[in-house]
Order: structure tokens, then C-alpha cells, then sequence
């Protein structure tokens, strides 16, 4: 089985991992005769590849240049199977944040159709493992229903706000539910899958797994949660010393929001 594997705009993280992990079954069967980061190889090889001469190809990262589209194009028309690996790939991940300034990447989805989505910053070997296992059964999973929430150890609660707060402002020693603490926590609108690491390393959920199956304006979604948990009295002062809206909401989907896509996100000075 021949694969080929190439990263984009990104931080360059999915693609070793995809390799440092265990898979020995897929391994067996593979041969990788591409890939842009372990070989001086340039995109004169790949052109010479024939059409649908590679059953899967791996791309990682958002798209932003000329040479980007064409790289997009090729793996296309050159594998039977194009899998979107990783955050940047599928929402533009935390370069799409450039699109505060009217010049962020794009995500895969802008140029053609994946035949297959992996999620994470970077996928977890767990998540790895089960997609990698589906290619070779040919029934690869899709997008879980349920959020990480289901899998964080934090103690869940009703509550009520006076204020916004980043991390590590909060109480160190408390075990409560992020959100509860004032802090935006994307696991109630993010897909379960990795095992709710960032929480159980004593870090809120940041949503690099994207939204679970059927969910839509997650961002907002998470917004009007916490806004509606404020104090009215103190909802206007919290709204107003909120820092970093983007990030907070956006931090791996913003080149997918409709605003960016009709070009009115950004900027004005």
C-alpha cells in the first residue's frame, strides 16, 4: 500500500506523531514514497506519480500559499484516499487567528473534499490507531456525538458568574468545572475522543477536537453559556475587561467562521 505525507502551514506536529505511535498492522502494509519533511524531494517527483497511483495520502496543515493549492490539487488527483489530519487542516487551527487581520490560511474543505478527518493538536496515538485501523477495515469512524465533558474528572455543578477569568487565575487546588470557574473551557462543545488529556493535566479544554457530530456555532454556543451564567449586575464590566474573544471561542475554527468567509472578519485600523 503506498502512501504519501505532506504538512502545509502548520507547527509541524501531526505528522511525527503519526509515526511515533504504534500502528504495526498499518505499517506491515504501507510504503511511504512521499513525504516533504525526510526526503529532498521536490514537487517534480510527485507530479511524476500517475493519477490515483497512491491509495492514501496524509495532509497535514492549513492551506495559504500559490504552492499550497497545488500541493492541495495533486494529492487529490494522485490518491485514491486524501485524509485531513489535525486541527489546521480541517478549520485552519491556530494560524486561522491571522484572520484577525484579514490574512489567515484556509482549511483543506476550501479546495477539495477529504475522503477522511482526523482531529487534534495533534491527534492523540489513541485516535490515531482507531482511524488508521478503520482505513484498512474500510470502516473509518466519524465524529463522536458527545463532548469531552464526558470523559474530563472535573466535579460538574451549577453555577453563576461575577467575571471572566483566564488560566491560571483561577484557585489552583479547585477541582471544579472550568466554567464554573469563570474560565472558557471548549469541552462541553468539543467531540470526546482524546481522553480529555488537557483536563486531566490540570488544563482547560482549548477544542482541538472540534465540534461533535450535529453541533454548529460552537463558538457561540460556548459564548452564550457563560454569558448567561453571569450576575446581571456584573455581566456588562466582565463583558467588558473580557481579554482575547477569539481565542477563547476560535482558537482552531476561526478561518471557518461565516464572517471570515464572507470577508467582513478583521481589523479596520
Amino acid at each position: 500500500m503506498k502512501i504519501a505525507v505532506h504538512n502545509l502551514l502548520s507547527c509541524g506536529g501531526c505528522d511525527p506523531v503519526f509515526f511515533l505511535e504504534e500502528s504495526p498492522e498499518f505499517f506491515r502494509k504501507a510504503e511511504v514514497i512521499f513525504w516533504n519533511k525526510v526526503k529532498d524531494e521536490t514537487l517534480k517527483v510527485f507530479r511524476k506519480i500517475p493519477d490515483q497511483g497512491i491509495e492514501i495520502g496524509f495532509l497535514c496543515g492549513a492551506v495559504k500559499s500559490p504552492e499550497h493549492e497545488e500541493v492541495v490539487r495533486l494529492f487529490r488527483r494522485k490518491c485514491r484516499t486524501v485524509v485531513a489530519v489535525g486541527a489546521c487542516a480541517l478549520w485552519g487551527g491556530i494560524p486561522g487567528l491571522l484572520w484577525i487581520r484579514k490574512e489567515g490560511p484556509r482549511p483543506l474543505s476550501s479546495l477539495v473534499v477529504p475522503d477522511l478527518s482526523i482531529p487534534g493538536c495533534p491527534p492523540e496515538g489513541s485516535t490515531w490507531t482507531v482511524y488508521l485501523q478503520g482505513l484498512l477495515s474500510g470502516r473509518p469512524p466519524g465524529p463522536s456525538e458527545e463532548p469531552v465533558c464526558q470523559e474530563c474528572p472535573r466535579d460538574r455543578h451549577p453555577f453563576r458568574l461575577s467575571d471572566f477569568k483566564r488560566f491560571p487565575e483561577t484557585e489552583p487546588e479547585s477541582r471544579g468545572c472550568y466554567l464554573s470557574l469563570g474560565v472558557f473551557c471548549a469541552g462541553a462543545v468539543t467531540q470526546k475522543g482524546c481522553g480529555a488529556r488537557c483536563l486531566r493535566a490540570g488544563y482547560p479544554c482549548l477544542g482541538c477536537y472540534g465540534p461533535p457530530a450535529g453541533l454548529t456555532a460552537r463558538g457561540e454556543r460556548l459564548l452564550s453559556a457563560m454569558v448567561s451564567a453571569l450576575v446581571p449586575q456584573k455581566a456588562t464590566e466582565a463583558l467588558k475587561n473580557w481579554r482575547d474573544p477569539a481565542g477563547s471561542l476560535y482558537r482552531f475554527d476561526l478561518a471557518t467562521h461565516p464572517l471570515v468567509r464572507k470577508g467582513k472578519c478583521g481589523r479596520s485600523d
